[in-house]
């Protein structure tokens, strides 16, 4: 039976061809399959792989130049900060302290600037080695890290090579404002780079230098060349005198670039380039330094990226086999069985198109007539718009009885409130009471404001109220508060006069009162202070109830916070905080509702937030 069905495809298919020939989805599907890709795929191959060469080398000179680029910012950072750090040293009053004390007090001086400055420093930056501040006219040097003291003289100091560059460049008369040199720490090691910044008091006057000792193999760390020896970083000067190289036997006092080399620092290349040098070729860039005079040089060797050439030479030539091979069998695959997807989709769509009639039928609905359809894609274009309009209506209805739901909720929400008959018996009682005590009573009086405080409660006409008649509800519960418990309750109010005709919605401030009360005052037998605020920020109103009550625990407040985000069906049986909270995000959204903060001091402030709405 089976292999009828598939005679029968294969036939279907065969007449098909016969029938269409070059319209023919089959045929063109072919055709596409075989010009879309495998033409331009081996058209884009062959015109990479006679390129390639050159692409291949502007590839490694930009991913040179753009380790420079970095490498060199890196450096600039590391001398701007460095500078900074010494400028703003000089400039402090605890460092011009140093050139007005005597000898004796020095010390502590200095103790002070290696404390807040200097020691700070050196931890956050690991690079640095050491710093010194030397004091020419007094000529002595500041330096903790020498074992045994704190102040030295110029001949008594251990690490001194660099005192000679200083005093060179004071002889030569120069009006920089920072000293360079490279040198071994001691006469030994660590291998340094040294940053005297200079301290110039006034314009042409220079009364010592801060002197930065930069650890070059840290350095090395923190630019990242000494995971690959290979690489080589130069900073070489306008007179090709190396300052700093990761190339460790090239560097020693006063060291120039190698003549084999000195194209680095007497050209400038502006673009990266590929040259011979030391018998090897290198990927070569050059940059300037924006601030330090210095210019930067990368070398890159050409080995690092001919294994890589001839992998991708490798790579390119099983692409074009591999692709000349699938185009081949997905042509043919597509060729044989292009149709049966597209006849399955309308096979299903007549199913569901039938069934819709029937129900259209049943329904007694008259089913619009068909467009003109003149071949498969159309019918299922059509057949797809038609479901996108079902769906637009399908979410209208939806969102029409989830408005519903939510009015549903909300009137459930509400009638928590005592039933009306309370108000009745109420006013029956306030009758009786004036007959019996006469009409200036504190029992009437108290009945009467219970009997308004329900009746406003009861109003259902709309959920939101003006700010001003809560507040009024609000009041009438605490004059009832204030006959109970008379003087040991003391209410504050403090609300912005600008909010009284934005709107809230109704008894949301009264439940936050009881709370305070109930949870806060009682435990402290009602004795207690309760501020009412509120306000507007931006575009947000809050009232708040604030008490000083027994308050929460840190843990509980958080706790109850999350459950009022996350969890605010309506399932509470009692009229409070949670009922407020579910009232506010159903009719305002879930960005606004209740939110309990603990208040210093003790207590608690119970806060609603709310948009603007008039």
């Amino acid at each position: 039976m089976s292999d009828m069905k598939e005679k029968k495809s294969h036939r279907s298919i065969f007449q098909n061809l016969i029938q269409y020939r070059h319209n023919s989805i089959l045929i063109r599907n072919f055709g596409l399959v075989f010009f879309m890709m495998l033409l331009p795929l081996l058209l884009l191959i062959l015109i990479v792989r006679t390129n390639m060469d050159e692409i291949v080398q502007q590839e490694i000179s930009e991913a040179n130049n753009n380790s420079l680029t970095i490498t060199a910012k890196t450096m600039d950072s590391i001398l701007d900060q460095i500078f900074s750090f010494a400028y703003f040293m000089e400039k402090s009053d605890s460092y011009k302290w140093l050139y007005m004390s005597e000898e004796s007090e020095l010390i502590e001086r200095y103790d002070d600037i290696y404390e807040d400055r200097i020691r700070s420093y050196s931890l956050i930056e690991m690079y640095i080695d050491s710093i010194y501040i030397y004091l020419e006219k007094k000529e002595l040097v500041l330096n903790k890290d020498q074992g045994g003291g704190k102040v030295f003289s110029s001949e008594e100091i251990e690490d001194s090579s660099w005192l000679k560059y200083y005093k060179e460049y004071m002889q030569e008369g120069e009006t920089g404002n920072y000293i360079f040199c490279y040198r071994n720490k001691n006469g030994y090691y660590p291998r340094l780079l040294t940053m005297m910044c200079l301290d110039r008091i006034e314009k042409n006057t220079v009364q010592g230098a801060v002197v930065v000792n930069i650890d070059l193999r840290k350095l090395n760390q923190h630019l990242g060349l000494s995971k690959n020896s290979e690489l080589k970083f130069y900073t070489i000067d306008e007179e090709g005198y190396l300052y700093y190289t990761n190339e460790e036997e090239l560097l020693s006092e006063d060291a120039k670039v190698p003549d084999n080399m000195d194209f680095l620092w007497k050209e400038d290349l502006t673009e990266s380039q590929i040259r011979e040098m030391n018998g090897a070729s290198y990927v070569i860039s050059m940059q300037k330094s924006t601030n330090w005079g210095f210019r930067y040089v990368l070398c890159s060797p050409m080995s690092f990226y001919e294994e890589r050439m001839e992998r991708v030479d490798m790579i390119i030539q099983t692409i074009v086999i591999l692709t000349i091979v699938m185009g081949i069998l997905v042509a043919y695959i597509v060729t044989l069985h292009s149709f049966a997807p597209i006849q399955r989709i309308m096979n299903e769509i007549s199913i569901q198109n039938t069934v819709e009639e029937v129900f259209l039928e049943e329904q007694f609905i008259n089913k619009d007539e068909d467009e003109d359809v003149k071949n498969e894609l159309q019918y299922i274009t059509r057949t797809v718009r038609e479901t996108g309009r079902k769906n637009k209506r399908l979410k209208m209805e939806s969102e029409v009885w989830m408005k519903k739901l939510n009015n549903a909720q909300m009137l459930a929400l509400q009638s928590q409130i005592n039933p009306h008959y309370l108000y009745n018996t109420l006013d029956a009682i306030n009758w009786d009471a004036i007959e019996q005590l006469g009409s200036d009573n504190s029992v009437s009086e108290m009945i009467t404001d219970l009997a308004q405080f329900l009746r406003i409660g009861l109003q259902r006409s709309s959920y939101l109220i003006q700010i001003s008649e809560e507040l009024e509800h609000a009041k009438l519960y605490v004059r009832i508060l204030k006959a109970r418990y008379e003087d040991s309750i003391r209410v504050e109010w403090d609300v912005d006069d600008a909010i009284l005709s934005y709107k809230v919605i109704r008894l949301s401030v009264q439940p936050l009162i009881e709370n305070a009360l109930e949870h806060g005052l009682r435990p402290k037998r009602y004795e207690g202070t309760i501020w009412i605020r509120g306000g507007v920020m931006d575009d947000i109103v809050y009232l708040s109830v604030e008490d000083d009550g027994v308050g929460m625990e840190e843990e509980d407040c958080i706790a109850f916070n999350c459950e009022l985000m996350t969890n605010y069906e309506a399932d509470s049986d009692h009229v409070g905080v949670r009922n407020v909270n579910q009232r506010m995000k159903i009719l305002f959204g879930d960005d606004y509702g209740v939110n309990l903060t603990r208040r210093r001091g003790g207590g608690m402030i119970v806060r609603l937030i709310f948009p603007k709405c008039e």
